[in-house]
């Protein structure tokens, strides 16, 4: 664990922590579980944020509540069928067709 933290962190931070172990526990942890859970990703969270921003601006992200930003994400539970048939349009085939049904 000590030497997974010290790749992450700055090396006099690690020393520093690492130097009265006994003492500085809950320190050392909490600064090891930044490291993996934040600093270890971020690269990756910041391509995330990259590409979903260029689908979804920051601004308009600000005024959105955490619920309506997940229903955007993640879309209905339910899905409307009569709504769906009405706005839906078939290309090469018919509602009757054997595939659609």
């Amino acid at each position: 664990m000590y030497k997974s933290l010290k790749s992450i962190l700055e090396y006099d931070e690690v020393e520093e922590l690492a130097l009265d172990l006994n003492e500085n526990k809950r320190e050392y942890v909490t600064k090891f579980c930044y490291a993996m859970t934040t600093k270890e990703i971020e690269k990756q969270l910041t391509a995330f944020l990259k590409g979903f921003r260029t689908i979804l601006p920051k601004a308009y992200i600000e005024h959105l509540s955490p619920a309506d930003l997940d229903q955007i994400i993640r879309g209905l539970p339910e899905i409307d069928l009569a709504m769906l048939k009405k706005n839906f349009t078939y290309l090469g085939c018919t509602e009757k067709d054997l595939l659609v049904k």
